[in-house]
């Protein structure tokens, strides 16, 4: 994530590994190791907040006042998103409704758009129907519980993050835009994305879809979603 948002738009991005080194960055990596604790409590508090599909509110409440803990100014949009802002070293004003300006003003960049937002979201939802129980059982050293890995693992790690920059104060070019978003699953279409799509439009410089437990996978591309209805009708 780092490295998406410390390069220019002609500078070389900076390795990693050499990122990682630097004193604040080193830091937030630090208490990510040392909170590891905090983050498993907020994992359970997430996972026992339900979220069955298209209602998200209540879990999209606590994620609201989590992040905003953090030091964050947060709103919900019209969708249902949660979205958080961290305003980065090249200090744009957010524009209505959150999104940031459309065109970047100033001597030769007049009429282009900024790729200075990268977006870091985690999808509310989850596919289990109302009333399911959510409480979390520990067996084994293991969490367990409907919805725990897909998607509360993703939305707590989006809380780590933010909060590890907080306490590390560390700083970016890039604005990044912290987000909880609805509609991932089924029917839900994508709702909750698509709306962020859509508020910040050209200005994306890169997307971070954060769901699931494990890092050991990433996918860099994958195959967009359409969802078509056919309907047929017939005698009888």
């Amino acid at each position: 994530m780092t490295s998406l948002t410390a390069q220019t738009a002609t500078a070389v991005p900076t390795p990693a590994p050499q990122l990682a080194q630097g004193s604040r960055v080193s830091r937030a990596l630090a208490w990510l190791e040392r909170s590891a604790d905090w983050v498993t409590e907020q994992h359970i508090r997430i996972t026992e907040t339900a979220a069955p599909p298209f209602q998200e509110t209540l879990r999209g409440v606590l994620l609201k006042k989590m992040l905003e803990d953090t030091g964050l100014k947060c709103h919900t949009d019209e969708a249902g998103n949660v979205v958080c802002e961290r305003a980065g070293t090249r200090g744009r004003r957010p524009a209505r409704g959150g999104g940031l300006p459309a065109k970047e003003s100033g001597a030769g960049t007049a009429g282009r758009e900024a790729k200075d937002v990268v977006l870091i979201s985690a999808h509310l939802d989850t596919v289990f129907p109302p009333g399911t129980d959510v409480r979390v059982r520990k067996e084994r050293g293991r969490l367990l519980a409907p919805g725990i890995s897909d998607n509360s693992s993703g939305l707590a790690a989006l809380l780590a993050v933010a909060r590890a920059l907080h306490e590390a104060k560390v700083r970016t070019q890039a604005t990044i835009v912290l987000t909880a978003n609805v509609g991932e699953e089924g029917e839900g279409n994508l709702r909750g994305m698509r709306k962020l799509v859509e508020t910040y439009g050209g200005r994306l410089r890169a997307v971070i879809a954060i769901d699931g437990a494990s890092s050991d996978h990433v996918t860099s591309m994958a195959l967009a979603s359409r969802r078509m209805e056919v309907v047929v009708e017939g005698p009888g």
